[in-house]
């Protein structure tokens, strides 16, 4: 019998300890059920009575009874009998749509004790005594948190905690976390959080990366790069990882990006520490379990690629799919139901790898370190523009005729919020059962209306159905104006500052670049809008250049000197709604100029006839990019799908190095004339030809609609003079769609690469495509945009998201002995080299 070598013996001995020492993945859900108040304010079925729109209103929340009374709990069930101690989800279950749940029982259109098996659900606990269905706090009406006032996001969370309580016999105390709308986050609203009793937030995990010093920016992740203002992060174990087998065009920080961390938030004048902890939820896979589940999401082949990094005992990484429940992929009878059962058997198969948690359990077992304190930047999850630090799905900039029906609609919400503010000053509100139940005194009833007209889904649908979704925030308002005019009548005291909406600035990243191939201005303009019941007397932007070019606590506060004030321009809004608002707030604007490669602090301060003063939160910007500057690397269109032909350009002549999926050689039918292999068989060079009249050069790839299927194409640029522009080590990713949709081009394409290299490109796999489409992302409440399978419900505009289909259970993964002889060694052999 021959004997195995020494060698190889205690090299197993070694594995097999390495494998013993590691913690388990976590795994958690989320998922999220919303529908809107669809006539502010009426109920869902005198809506449907008359009709308004080009879709049925009843059907939209009949399509999805499943999720919505009895398919989350059964998945949940089946690990509880599975025996599975801490396995459980996270659900955010919106207020307005509990109303219309109620709505449609009362007049007998299905959802009869609706609630019932939710009510049981809610009863199971986790070995650690938490509920295994953890009905998380939310804003009842489904509000962007980050651009409302911080007493608006309190009463959003004391009305949902009590629908909560009234459906479900969940009280305020049964959660800690909450789900922001969006997953919307900003550090400015962490006070109201607090104040609300919150601990921890979800947030999705790109703005962790993005504000990290060493994010490796790529704009295959279709957003542009960060302000250099909020990457402030630096410590911890972060590797970046170009994940494969699912739609990750941007690469991902682990173990870092995965663990939660406490987040803070100094107030400006007082200096009092807020905090809570934010809980990372995994943007790209839970882009992909959104699709239906366990096998639309290859979990082992996916997961597997975190184990070598996931050393921390005391911080194991945690992957929560945060989505939809009850949209397309993911809201379907496969999701709950068989792919979940699928992947329980997976757990039970891989108990030491992985372990499904809620993330109240993961909290209690695993709490950050007091000192593990990191900044985020702001943004929501994959929505229709990725989620950026603008909300620019929800706050747009003006169109081609100079119109936003965003921003008229913002300016409505601030103009009352004023109102609103000074009646509560003057009539207090009694109870927030008044303000659910729209009863009560007159300010009571103005706050039922009012913060109706914040719900995100009337800013989500510019211009669908004859623009009737653009009008709800000036209707809700003005039937709150009704109330607050009988407050405010007479001779009143008005001791309530001006209305301030969250300062904007544009451009975004002065000096710096956003969508195309050259910097933006350097000078950039600080937009508001502003109103007060008295009057507005003055409204200046306070701002002062920074002496070190990092923010630290000083720059947070408005106490120190070198405050310069400029006075800010009022421009009048006209609003095209329908009907007219009652009131409008006026917008103000100030340009800050002559700065570069240099930090600025700012805020907005206004007051009113009566000496009444308010001022904004203190915000940062970088004018001009840290780093090289871009070399102008772009492609189009933006997001291709198989069958699109892409033209990739530059500005220096040269090749196109490049490969596909993980830089493996490109099938020779798909190669342009004059290509050729590159010496190692991973890659080819096709020559740029050019220059055009722009002085670029460019090459066209595709289109990859052959049976050799092509999910991301891998690229650098290999210039003429022997350099190299390989996105500072990052390399350039282009995703290919497998279906073909219809692009929105309101923005450039193109990949916006930083500075050249020298030395030949990385040769070995880089990333990986489930040919997800980087810009299909969440609608206005989640789900991936693709097309929908016989369990999904129809597509409907207004109708929530939009979602795609169901996924069916994919083939096991390579076993864990094998991985670790194999895979190990291939993942340590992916490192990039340095070039």
């Amino acid at each position: 019998m021959r004997r195995a070598p020494l060698f190889s013996i205690l090299l197993l001995v070694l594995l097999s300890t390495t494998v013993q020492a590691k913690p388990p993945i976590y795994i958690a859900f989320h998922w999220h059920m919303h529908q809107p108040i669809y006539w502010p304010y009426e109920s869902l079925v005198a809506t449907a009575s008359h009709n308004p729109y080009g879709f049925d209103v009843v059907q939209v929340h009949t399509d999805r009874t499943g999720p919505y009374t009895a398919w989350p709990i059964d998945a949940v069930e089946s690990g509880k009998n599975a025996g599975l101690a801490h396995l459980g989800a996270q659900v955010s279950f919106s207020g307005s749509l509990m109303e219309n749940l109620d709505s449609l029982a009362a007049a007998g259109q299905g959802f009869s004790n609706w609630t019932s098996r939710w009510r049981t659900g809610v009863g199971w606990s986790t070995s650690e005594g938490n509920r295994r269905i953890d009905l998380v706090a939310f804003g009842y009406h489904h509000p962007l948190m980050a651009l409302v006032s911080p007493r608006d996001i309190g009463l959003q969370i004391e009305m949902h905690r009590l629908a909560l309580e009234r459906h479900f016999g969940a009280t305020s105390a049964d959660s800690k976390g909450i789900f922001p709308p969006e997953t919307a986050f900003a550090p400015w609203m962490i006070p109201a959080l607090v104040d609300a009793g919150i601990e921890w937030a979800v947030v999705d995990n790109i703005h962790f990366d993005r504000a990290r010093t060493d994010y490796p920016y790529s704009p295959g992740s279709n957003l542009y790069p960060p302000n250099p203002s909020d990457q402030r992060n630096s410590g911890g174990e972060a590797t970046w990882l170009q994940l494969y087998d699912l739609w990750a065009p941007s690469q991902v920080s682990a173990p870092w990006g995965y663990q939660p961390h406490y987040v803070t938030y100094l107030d400006p004048d007082s200096g009092q520490e807020h905090r809570i902890i934010a809980v990372p939820a995994a943007r790209y896979e839970g882009n992909e379990d959104a699709r239906g589940g366990f096998g639309a999401l290859q979990y082992e082949q996916v997961l597997s690629q975190y184990e070598a990094l996931n050393v921390d005992d005391d911080h194991p990484m945690l992957i929560l799919l945060h989505h939809d429940g009850d949209n397309y992929g993911g809201g379907t009878d496969s999701y709950y139901h068989g792919n979940f059962a699928n992947f329980i058997t997976w757990l039970q198969a891989n108990p030491s790898r992985f372990v499904c948690t809620t993330v109240q359990d993961y909290l209690d077992q695993f709490p950050p370190e007091h000192d593990d304190v990191i900044h985020l930047e702001p943004g929501s999850w994959s929505g229709a523009d990725n989620g950026d630090p603008e909300f620019l799905k929800w706050n747009g900039d003006p169109g081609a005729g100079g119109y936003s029906p965003d921003r008229v609609s913002w300016a409505v919400v601030t103009a009352t919020h004023n109102r609103v503010a000074t009646a509560e000053s003057i009539l207090p509100i009694s109870s927030v059962e008044a303000i659910v139940d729209g009863d009560g005194n007159h300010t009571e009833q103005a706050y039922h209306y009012y913060l109706n007209a914040q719900t995100s889904c009337y800013w989500y649908w510019d211009g669908a159905e004859g623009g009737k979704w653009d009008s709800h925030p000036a209707r809700a308002c003005n039937q709150a104006i009704v109330h607050t005019s009988q407050v405010l009548t007479g001779s009143f005291a008005d001791t309530v500052c001006p209305s301030i909406y969250t300062p904007q600035r544009e451009p975004y990243n002065p000096g710096g670049l956003e969508w195309g191939t050259s910097a933006q201005p350097s000078d950039f303009v600080v937009w508001t809008f502003v109103d007060d019941v008295s009057g507005v007397e003055r409204v200046v932007l306070r701002y002062r250049v920074d002496d070190d070019g990092q923010v630290d606590p000083d720059n947070l506060l408005r106490s120190g000197s070198g405050w310069q004030e400029i006075a800010m321009t009022p421009s009048a809004l006209t609003p095209t709604t329908d009907p007219l608002p009652s009131v409008i707030a006026t917008q103000y604007e100030a340009e800050i100029t002559g700065q570069s490669q240099t930090l600025i602090d700012y805020y907005v301060e206004a007051e009113d006839t009566l000496g009444n003063v308010g001022r904004s939160p203190v915000f940062h910007v970088f004018v001009g990019q840290q780093g090289a500057a871009s070399t102008g690397v772009a492609w189009t269109p933006r997001n291709p799908c198989r069958d699109d032909l892409i033209v990739v350009s530059g500005p220096k002549p040269g090749w196109l190095h490049w490969g596909t999926d993980n830089w493996t050689l490109p099938d020779e039918r798909y190669w342009p004339e004059g290509t050729t292999a590159w010496s190692d068989g991973l890659a080819v060079e096709t020559p740029l030809e050019g220059p055009d009249e722009e002085n670029r050069y460019w090459v066209e790839l595709g289109p990859f609609n052959l049976d050799a299927s092509v999910g991301v194409v891998d690229f650098v640029i290999h210039h003429s003079d022997n350099s190299w522009d390989n996105n500072n080590g990052a390399d350039y990713h282009i995703a290919i769609r497998d279906t073909c949709i219809e692009e929105d081009m309101s923005e450039p394409s193109g990949d916006l690469g930083p500075g050249d290299e020298t030395g030949p490109p990385d040769a070995g796999p880089d990333n990986g495509s489930d040919a997800m489409a980087p810009d299909l992302g969440f609608d206005q409440e989640g789900g991936p945009i693709e097309t929908a399978d016989e369990d999904s419900p129809p597509e409907t505009p207004g109708a929530k998201d939009e979602g795609c289909s169901c996924g069916t259970t994919g083939a096991g993964a390579p076993e864990w002995s094998l991985w670790l002889l194999i895979g190990l060694p291939v993942m340590i052999a992916r490192r990039r080299r340095a070039r």
